[in-house]
């Protein structure tokens, strides 16, 4: 006899819980296995328990403007980006 479908989400909950939060890819890669798993990914209750279970997620990017003394932001310069055909966008 097979367990019941609610023991198996509880577990593969457990188990998923335990996906390292360094890695977030890892949690959006689990959702695309199967649609019970995505439910599971999905839930807000799940979510809670990860942020409790494993603290504040990581910082994935930073920016920093550095200004000299009297500069205005206005006056900053910025860098000038291409595109694919060789010339400013």
């Amino acid at each position: 006899m097979p367990p019941p479908p609610e023991l198996i989400e509880d577990v593969t909950a457990e188990i998923l819980l335990r996906l390292p939060p360094d890695e977030p890819e890892h949690l959006v890669r689990a959702s695309l296995v199967c649609k019970p798993w995505l439910r599971v990914i999905s839930d807000p209750g799940f979510l809670r328990r990860y942020r409790a279970f494993h603290g504040m997620p990581p910082l994935l990017g930073l920016l920093h403007l550095s200004l000299r003394m009297g500069q205005n932001p206005a006056q900053t310069p910025t860098p000038t980006i291409y595109c694919s055909t060789g010339g400013p966008i």
